[in-house]
């Protein structure tokens, strides 16, 4: 079952770790760690309900396991994924505090914290989460990340558009959205090694005001989603 997960095999992960514990026989790997491996691999299929269930029922059955605190993360992860940040910035807060700064798993939570508070628009607390990680470990891979958000990330919400490859099709809908009165712009960024230029609408303090702008953008016939 460990080998599926690493091949990238999520589903038969899946199944093969619900066949062992279906089995009672742990096969590889301790029961716990069974339902951990679950719990990821529906993570990385994109189920964030199925992950956060597997997660708390392992908590349940095995309260002393090694895994419990990167099974305490996925289960936020899993919060996080079913799209309510500001309750996953609360768990990611909870287990630091829990487990401390010094534990394997903290990095990966307080850059985690950082994008989840990011998204829920608490700023104060999103900066603070990277600044503090690039100041404990500036050499760590996470530290990386959040140095990066730190210098380009706008701490605030804005609208995409549209993405595209050649730039000359960005300004043309941001032209067009100029016509019909919106703070319209055009950014660059790299993804997957493609360059694109973004196409995004005004910055917003707050989430909601955001939306009721991408609800009027849906009205007038352009495709929106708020950002990050």
């Amino acid at each position: 079952m460990e080998a599926a997960y690493l091949r990238g095999e999520y589903a038969l992960a899946i199944n093969l770790g619900q066949r062992y514990l279906q089995a009672d026989a742990s096969g590889p790997a301790g029961q716990d760690q069974l339902w951990y491996l679950i719990g990821m691999a529906q993570l990385q299929l994109q189920q964030p309900e199925e992950a956060r269930r597997t997660f708390e029922q392992m908590l349940d059955r095995y309260p002393d396991s090694r895994w419990r605190p990167d099974a305490e993360a996925g289960a936020a992860d899993a919060v996080w994924m079913a799209d309510d940040p500001a309750r996953a910035v609360t768990l990611y807060q909870a287990i630091l505090a829990r487990w401390g700064p010094e534990h394997p798993i903290a990095l990966r939570l307080q850059y985690q914290l950082g994008q989840a508070a990011r998204q829920a628009g608490q700023w104060t607390v999103a900066r603070q989460a990277f600044e503090a990680l690039v100041a404990k470990a500036p050499a760590s891979f996470e530290a990386g990340l959040a140095r990066a958000v730190l210098q380009e990330a706008e701490f605030t919400f804005s609208i995409q558009v549209g993405a595209f490859g050649v730039r000359d099709n960005a300004v043309r809908l941001q032209r067009q959205l100029s016509q019909r009165g919106y703070d319209a712009m055009v950014d660059r960024t790299l993804a997957d090694g493609r360059v694109l230029h973004r196409v995004r609408v005004g910055r917003f303090a707050s989430r909601d005001q955001a939306s009721q702008t991408a609800a009027r953008l849906r009205q007038d016939g352009f495709p929106s989603k708020v950002v990050p």
